[in-house]
């Protein structure tokens, strides 16, 4: 029966969910990790701070629209990463961050770079987890895989200690689940009835408009986008990932300065793949003017299938 220790089930996980880049900073808490990355087809992005691993991820996941994958080593290590890894989390953007930690054996007995990363990371992360079992990596991986891609996307944070990481067993004796499904999957047929609510009041609206964000780059929705601005004439405002999607120069495209006249005046505002948050008014329902009737688009909503958040 075939033995693996932790990195190499860790690369294998990580090359399951198409990751093709890692980028990290070398250290003892990884090293089974590093050793495994070129023989599952990763190549390995060494930056000069831990913090600029976890912008790199992101940056990396806002343009390929897949996860971006970080690696530190434990303590400081994990701590340096914070500032960019709360970044991904507040755009919800798709980064898995792999960390190394401790003994756990050691804990609270003043182990090397002894932290607790799992708990720093909680207030803005999806997943977090500190794997305290060597049967259970593969499935507490693809977990964070799992939630990361999960609309709204997010972080997710999986921290492992030393001697579970460096600790080979039978393969068989991993337990398995936590399946990643690819976003196509997910997506449900809208209900008729509300798609005629949303096209009546925008057919009615004298100054409709559109809202697009980030929902429309990770459902990867922008030529379903334009071609329902195009077919109902109707201008569209999009920002964040979700930019682009029509051309910044097609005569619909709303930018910069000019979408005030656009948003002030709108008596109908359908909302696709957009949160309203800050500048929002932090979640309040928006008053783009006393009249405006206001559509917020649900990942079922559209015959198109475009995914929005909520």
């Amino acid at each position: 029966m075939a033995k693996a220790d932790g990195g190499e089930l860790i690369a294998r996980v990580m090359r399951e969910n198409r990751v093709k880049y890692c980028f990290a900073i070398n250290g003892g808490h990884l090293f089974p990790i590093l050793g495994q990355l070129r023989n599952h087809d990763i190549k390995l992005i060494h930056m000069r701070h831990e913090q600029a691993t976890a912008y790199a991820a992101d940056a990396y996941a806002r343009t390929s629209g897949e996860v971006g994958v970080c690696m530190v080593t434990a303590g400081c290590g994990l701590t340096n990463a914070v500032t960019g890894l709360c970044v991904a989390g507040l755009t919800n953007s798709a980064v898995v961050c792999i960390s190394g930690q401790h003994p756990n054996t050691e804990d609270h007995l003043g182990s090397f770079q002894e932290a607790y990363g799992s708990e720093v990371v909680d207030s803005f992360s999806k997943f977090t987890k500190r794997v305290l079992d060597w049967s259970t990596i593969e499935i507490d991986l693809r977990q964070a895989f799992r939630d990361a891609m999960s609309p709204p996307q997010g972080v997710a944070l999986v921290e492992i200690p030393t001697n579970i990481l460096y600790r080979d067993g039978l393969e068989s004796h991993q337990r398995r689940g936590a399946k990643v499904y690819a976003p196509g999957e997910l997506r449900s047929g809208a209900d008729p009835h509300s798609i005629e609510q949303a096209i009546e009041i925008l057919l009615a609206a004298k100054r409709p408009l559109i809202a697009a964000g980030d929902g429309i780059f990770w459902s990867r929705a922008a030529a379903e986008l334009r071609e329902f601005v195009e077919l109902t004439k109707i201008p569209v405002y999009a920002r964040r990932t979700g930019q682009g999607a029509v051309a910044e120069d097609h005569p619909l495209a709303i930018r910069g300065p000019w979408k005030k006249p656009f948003t002030g005046r709108a008596d109908a505002v359908l909302a696709i793949g957009f949160r309203f948050w800050s500048g929002e008014k932090f979640g309040e329902a928006p008053t783009w003017s006393e009249s405006a009737r206001y559509i917020q688009a649900d990942a079922t909503a559209t015959r198109i299938g475009l995914h929005v958040e909520r």
